[in-house]
Order: structure tokens, then sequence, then C-alpha cells
């Protein structure tokens, strides 16, 4: 009986050996998405505080959908076009409490989102509850597909 239990505890050690090691890597891969996507969102509100198209459009997306708070929605084209001929003009942003969840080949950031922009002749300064999701793409970049804002009560 005694070597049976034994070989069972080796055996018991042994699978755990083989097994532990990957769930420590599958948290380090989330990890470091995450790092990856806090970064490159991190670029994104840079890249349009700063009207950079050109970072702009490594980052979003060729199918993006882009839901502003004020309903309008935008595409990567129409987002971009905005931005370049100042018709949009991002002046701050603050994330506020932002999560970042990833599942596989997607992440899913949440928070609030402090922006202040001028439309036109229109100054915003709004608070917005947000959504965002991040894709890898085929060739293994990371890209935002969507992303929602909506208006939170004063």
């Amino acid at each position: 009986m005694a070597s049976i239990r034994s070989r069972s505890a080796i055996i018991g050690v042994a699978v755990l050996g083989l097994v532990a090691p990957r769930f420590v890597h599958a948290d380090d891969t989330a990890a470091a998405v995450e790092a990856a996507v806090r970064k490159l969102e991190a670029q994104r509100a840079e890249a349009m505080l700063k009207a950079d198209v050109a970072t702009l459009g490594k980052i979003l997306g060729d199918d993006l959908t882009y839901v502003h708070g004020s309903g309008v929605v935008d595409t990567k084209q129409s987002l971009l076009a905005s931005i370049s001929s100042g018709k949009m003009k991002y002046v701050a942003f603050d994330e506020i409490d932002l999560k970042v969840r990833v599942y596989g080949g997607a992440a899913v950031l949440t928070g609030k989102l402090a922006v202040k922009a001028k439309r036109g002749d229109e100054n915003l300064d709004l608070t917005l509850g947000l959504t965002g999701v991040y894709a890898k793409s085929a060739d293994g970049a990371w890209k935002l597909v969507a992303w929602q804002t909506t208006k939170l009560g004063s």
C-alpha cells in the first residue's frame, strides 16, 4: 500500500510540475497582453491629442466601429478624416479606472473617460463611460476594433 501511495504522490508531483508552468505561463501571457494593450491605448490617446493620423492608422483596425458619446458612429476612415481635417480636435483625455480583461485574442477595456475637445465652434467637456475592444490581427498586431462611449450623468 505504501508504495502505491508513494507512486501516486510521485506521479501527482510530476503532473503538477508539467501543468503548473502552463498556468504560470498563461497568467504571464495575459499580463503581457494587458501591458501591451495599455501601452497601445496610451499611444492612441496621445495620437488623438496630436492629430497624428499616421500613428492612429497603425493602431486602429480596418473594420473599426467607433461610437462617440454623442451617438455619432465613425469608421476608421471617417474618424481619421475628422481628426485630420480639424473638424474634431481633442484637447485632453483622462482615463479613469481603466480595466483591461484579456480573452484569448481579444482584450476588453472598460472605465471612464474625461474628455475635453472642440467640435467646430463647440467646446466639449465630458465624462464618459467607455468600452473598447482590441483584437489580435492576422499579422499578430493588436488593433482597436470597437469603441463606444456613453455620456454619464453630471
